[in-house]
């Protein structure tokens, strides 16, 4: 049987670690003092498109619970279509072995820059979602919610507005892939 061959992520440079570590001690600074609108402007300016990008170069990580697996796979498939390089459990980590696929998505989560975090009622209160979404904001990395089902986003520490796939799925899919890749080849391949 032929096996799928397995997501390959580009490695991050110096440059992209030590924007990492910015934005996360950024965040650290700014959950002592919220309001301090120099240090929300840094962050803001660390997360601008020119940077999306870079960290998604880095790989694209589809945060998601079980039962959004559907929309996630769609997702996924649609990133992929385009040349973003996204990893999603189900469709990277065989089946065979528990710790195969701990391990391997713990490698996802050290190597990708950027999160595309699923958002519904259901991740809401999923802890694995919820621990993997902190681990990327602790370690300064970009997280993107993205709405598959409407729910209540208050008192998630969200930067980036999330992107609501509800209504629209493709205006959406489009609106996601300006913001992951450069705009000249997001419109020529979708």
């Amino acid at each position: 049987m032929d096996e799928q061959p397995k997501t390959q992520f580009a490695h991050a440079t110096d440059k992209d670690k030590a924007i990492e570590v910015r934005r996360a001690m950024l965040r650290k600074a700014l959950q002592k003092v919220p309001d301090d609108a120099r240090l929300q402007d840094t962050l803001k300016q660390l997360l601008q498109p020119y940077y999306i990008q870079r960290a998604a170069k880095q790989g694209v990580f589809i945060c998601y619970s079980r039962v959004d697996e559907l929309f996630a796979l769609d997702l996924s498939t649609d990133l992929r279509e385009v040349g973003v390089e996204a990893f999603m459990d189900e469709m990277d980590v065989g089946n065979d072995d528990d710790s195969e696929w701990g391990e391997q998505v713990g490698k996802a989560l050290r190597n990708c820059g950027l999160m595309l975090l699923v958002m519904s009622p259901h991740s809401l209160h999923d802890a694995e979602v919820q621990g993997e979404r902190l681990y990327f904001l602790k370690n300064g990395k970009v997280v993107i919610p993205v709405i598959a089902q409407k729910c209540k986003m208050q008192g998630l520490e969200m930067v980036i507005p999330p992107i609501d796939f509800v209504q629209d799925y493709q205006a959406s899919l489009e609106q996601l892939l300006q913001l992951l890749v450069q705009p000249r080849k997001a419109l020529t391949q979708s």
